[in-house]
């Protein structure tokens, strides 16, 4: 987009820190975070509050982004009054690509022990993540050198996550003296050896 938000608000206008709940050094957190952002960039959480900070800024809106700013619901007796609150939540308190560089950078694993028990999201985090963005990004304001909302996290970030997505067929192996790859039935499952 061509013009540039200014997220920062004025200091009277209340803000949500997305983060401030989740422990994202904590993988356990780090996946109910990873959820619920999947869900807020679907349902167009980030979306809808730039619109909003764009009308605030005089910025010209696209008539997508027209529409959908007509759909929110204000309750004010003056329409020069600022929504403050969508669906009961302050606007973010920093950009969503900011967020989720945070996350997808917490998702790397220091190291993949594949005899390691590992969540989901160590694996499968990061492919949902680009799946939502590729899905639902258009229309989110990109940081200076982005050209879509996946180029938002870095390259060296983007290939570590995809190789340890690339992890999931070999985790569990060796948690069990039988979880081997010298185990036939191992290559039986459809998540170990694809064919």
């Amino acid at each position: 987009m061509p013009d540039k938000l200014r997220q920062s608000p004025q200091p009277d206008v209340p803000t949500y820190d997305y983060l401030e709940q989740r422990n994202l050094d904590e993988y356990g957190d780090l996946e109910w975070l990873l959820e619920d952002l999947i869900q807020d960039i679907e349902e167009g959480y980030f979306l809808r509050w730039e619109i909003v900070i764009r009308q605030e800024q005089g910025q010209k809106l696209t008539r997508r982004q027209r529409k959908l700013l007509k759909k929110l619901i204000y309750f004010g007796d003056d329409p020069d009054d600022r929504i403050l609150y969508i669906d009961g939540i302050a606007r973010p308190s920093e950009p969503w690509y900011e967020i989720v560089r945070k996350v997808a950078s917490k998702l790397l694993l220091k190291k993949f022990e594949t005899f390691e028990v590992h969540y989901a999201a160590a694996t499968e985090g990061w492919p949902r993540l680009v799946e939502c963005l590729e899905k639902y990004g258009s229309g989110l304001s990109l940081p200076e050198g982005a050209k879509s909302p996946v180029d938002i996290v870095p390259e060296h970030t983007r290939h570590q996550l995809w190789l340890q997505a690339c992890f999931d067929a070999l985790s569990g192996l060796g948690q069990d003296d039988i979880l081997t790859l010298e185990d036939n039935d191992q290559h039986t499952l459809s998540y170990r050896v694809v064919y």
